[in-house]
Parts: structure tokens; C-alpha cells; sequence
């Protein structure tokens, strides 16, 4: 049985409790260098090079040239929003994985496509890695998700 996913309860959660993120004060200083407080939340689970996650951009491409060449986005649930938000495949690294291994491993099981890696950003945001891959079609192929 299928149903539409939703937050059914909210509650505070203390940082000492939580088990993937803390939360942080940050001090910065602005433009005009005047010192000011952000509050942030920041993953716990960082490994020593400060990257957990990738983004996959996904260029999808025919083999026999059939199609232009498109991109693959994905709608999920995410309940921190209470809604479903339209994105990249993403997913965190596990451990001894590199972020390409990362990405081929979240692109199938989010898509079912099947790719190898075309680039990595390695100049992108400080915990989240950009891998863009290409996945290769056949005529009238179409993966299912995992």
C-alpha cells in the first residue's frame, strides 16, 4: 500500500542527542567588517578530508544520437521541508569509498542508470562533492530505479 509520505510528529532534539548533525555559532565579520553570529547545523559525520556527500549531475547521451543530451533530476520527500523537493542524485560516502565510487553507487540506486564518472569539481562546496558522470543509452532503454 502506497501512501503520501508526511511529518506526523516534531519535536526538539538536543545536539548532545542527535546522531547526524551538531549545531555551531559561527562569528563573521561582513563586508564593512563588522563582526556578526550565524547559527549553523554541520554533519557529524565528516571524515578527515571534510567531504561526506556528493551531488551527481548525470548527462544522459544516446548511443545511436537519437536524443540530445539531457540531464537527470529526481523528485524525493525530504522532511525537513515537509514536501518533495526537485534535485540532484545525492547521497553520502560510506566508509573506504572514494566520491566517484559514491556517485555511481547513489546515480543506480536513485535512477537505476548505470554511468561512468566525466568529472570531478573538486573546487565545489566544503562538504558535498560534485561528480558529473555520463550514462550511455540504448535505443528505447529505460533503467529502473534500485
Amino acid at each position: 500500500m502506497s501512501q503520501k509520505p508526511e511529518v506526523v510528529r516534531k519535536e526538539e532534539l538536543s545536539a548532545q542527542d542527535a546522531k547526524w548533525v551538531t549545531l555551531e555559532k559561527l562569528t563573521w565579520k561582513d563586508q564593512d567588517g563588522k563582526e556578526r553570529a550565524w547559527e549553523s547545523a554541520s554533519r557529524k559525520t565528516r571524515g578527515k578530508s571534510g567531504v561526506d556527500a556528493v551531488a551527481v549531475l548525470a548527462i544522459l547521451k544516446s548511443k545511436s544520437a537519437s536524443f540530445r543530451p539531457s540531464t537527470v533530476i529526481i523528485e524525493q520527500y525530504r522532511p525537513p521541508v515537509g514536501a518533495y523537493v526537485i534535485e540532484l542524485p545525492a547521497g553520502l560516502i560510506d566508509s573506504g569509498e572514494t566520491a566517484e565510487q559514491t556517485a555511481i553507487r547513489e546515480l543506480e540506486e536513485e535512477t537505476g542508470y548505470k554511468a561512468s564518472v566525466w568529472l570531478r569539481c573538486r573546487r565545489c562546496w566544503l562538504a558535498i562533492q560534485l561528480v558529473a558522470v555520463n550514462v550511455d543509452l540504448n535505443e528505447g532503454e529505460e533503467p529502473a530505479q534500485n
